[in-house]
């Protein structure tokens, strides 16, 4: 009699593959009324209608295992719970900005006495330096270093309404991917050599009662 493990199995990697063939094959065609608009609203509107494992995927492409430097559009993952922000921690996000914002002062405009004012000033960056993220806000005295993060599970909704939300690495307790995944793989190891071992334990009791090999204890055949 056969166990249920290869069902599973079958059954787990029957729907992965209809989810990848999904993800390619539901990404919208254009159409007559498309061609009015330009390849930059073309590429926005299939970027905003892709499915979720495309997305997943594309962003995960973008993602670079050095964990010293982030690029924009790169999965992060967060620690710590905000969630008036949809933060949650050890969530995935999609690092959509990083930028520098303080006030800067305009000499074009009056202002107070000494005729100068000030206004808030945005200054992109392309990466993001975790290791030491106060030394990038020292590049400009007075500014704060922010990011902007996304995720379809916490902001597609109308609270949200799909934006990406606003905060400081520090507030939401910012990692990268390759801390995320060692600490993954530090927490895993034991647990899978628990497993292995109950595995192997089994399946020697197995053959030495019934003979046969490991295959013949897995399947119960």
């Amino acid at each position: 009699m056969f166990s249920t493990t290869p069902i599973l199995f079958l059954a787990f990697l029957s729907v992965f593959i209809l989810d990848v063939v999904s993800a390619f094959s539901n990404i919208p065609k254009a159409s007559a009324l498309s061609k009015r608009f330009s390849h930059r609203h073309s590429t926005k509107l299939l970027m905003e209608n892709e499915p979720p494992l495309t997305k997943f995927l594309d962003g995960l492409s973008k993602t670079s295992m050095d964990n010293t430097k982030i690029q924009k559009n790169a999965l992060v993952v967060t620690k710590y719970d905000i969630p008036d922000l949809g933060i949650f921690a050890d969530q995935t996000y999609e690092l959509q900005s990083i930028y520098l914002q303080g006030l800067k002062k305009d000499y074009t405009k009056e202002g107070e006495e000494d005729g100068q004012s000030s206004i808030i000033e945005k200054i992109e960056l392309d990466e993001l330096d975790l290791n030491n993220p106060s030394k990038m806000a020292e590049m400009k005295p007075g500014y704060t270093l922010y990011v902007s993060l996304y995720s379809s599970m916490y902001h597609d909704n109308d609270k949200f309404g799909g934006k990406a939300v606003v905060s400081t690495p520090e507030e939401v307790g910012l990692v990268s991917m390759k801390d995320e995944v060692a600490d993954s793989i530090l927490v895993a190891l034991p647990i899978l050599s628990f497993w292995l071992g109950t595995c192997y334990t089994f399946s020697s009791w197995y053959n030495d009662k019934y003979g046969g090999n490991f295959f013949d204890a897995l399947f119960r055949t």
